[in-house]
């Protein structure tokens, strides 16, 4: 079995792969419901109280999206050595 198809196949096996792969992508998708020209215009006009928790809230996310990407990379590493081990 080659390097990467190894790859391929711990990918598949793994839970922790597929769970972490599961919340970025949902984090990702989340994007394409943002229209930032429309959005931005819609801060603005919120009251200051309520501005503040959507600007929060928006910061969590990017976190969040920042965080799972980590998470995501570093199971792909771990999964790399260990399938160049079995290779």
């Amino acid at each position: 079995m080659t390097p990467a198809a190894a790859l391929v196949e711990a990918r598949k096996n793994s839970a922790d792969w597929q769970m972490a792969q599961g919340i970025a992508t949902g984090l990702r998708l989340g994007q394409m419901h943002i229209n930032y020209e429309k959005d931005v215009a819609n801060l603005k006009q919120m009251s200051p109280e309520h501005r503040d928790a959507a600007i929060a809230l928006l910061e969590r996310w990017v976190e969040l999206d920042k965080d799972a990407s980590t998470l995501v990379a570093r199971i792909n590493i771990e999964l790399e050595l260990a399938s160049e081990v079995r290779a």
